[in-house]
């Protein structure tokens, strides 16, 4: 799962162009990120990001924060959640037997923008696809379910 372009241009400037180049990369300042769901891969650019509608069957994106969510530090490239991850209780569906959710995304805001890749950082592949296709579903991603690589 690579950062999105804008994000690995950042990190080349930063780190390659290096002494005019700026830090401005949006997980240096954020004490808080939300992450998201996708039913298709987000692609390099992030823009193919296939997001449920928030606020529909209650879907919505979840809190997490680096001291409590992904508290073991990276290692090998890779950092993994440190706490289960839980969306809340499922009211409809947010996927159909067809469309699986099958990505997942961390997120600077809460707020969907357009286009969505405006906010998206980070995305991964879920291990399983899962599907949310009725009322009553809790989806809950256990320690190390959720992984992100550089």
């Amino acid at each position: 799962m690579p950062l999105v372009t804008a994000q690995q241009n950042e990190v080349l400037d930063y780190f390659i162009a290096n002494s005019q180049a700026t830090w401005t990369m949006t997980l240096n300042t954020l004490s808080e990120w939300r992450i998201g769901l996708s039913t298709a891969a987000p692609g390099d650019t992030g823009s193919s990001f296939a997001e449920p509608t928030v606020g529909t069957g209650g879907y919505g994106r979840i809190q997490a924060t680096a001291a409590t969510h992904f508290a073991t530090p990276a290692s090998g490239g890779t950092v993994s959640n440190s706490t289960a991850l839980a969306f809340g209780d499922s009211s409809a569906a947010w996927s159909t037997t067809t469309n699986d959710l099958t990505h997942f995304g961390l997120f600077s805001s809460n707020t969907v923008t357009s286009p969505i890749e405006t906010n998206l950082i980070l995305w991964g592949a879920l291990t399983t696809a899962r599907q949310v296709n009725a009322a009553g579903v809790n989806l809950t991603f256990a320690i190390g379910a959720l992984t992100f690589d550089v």
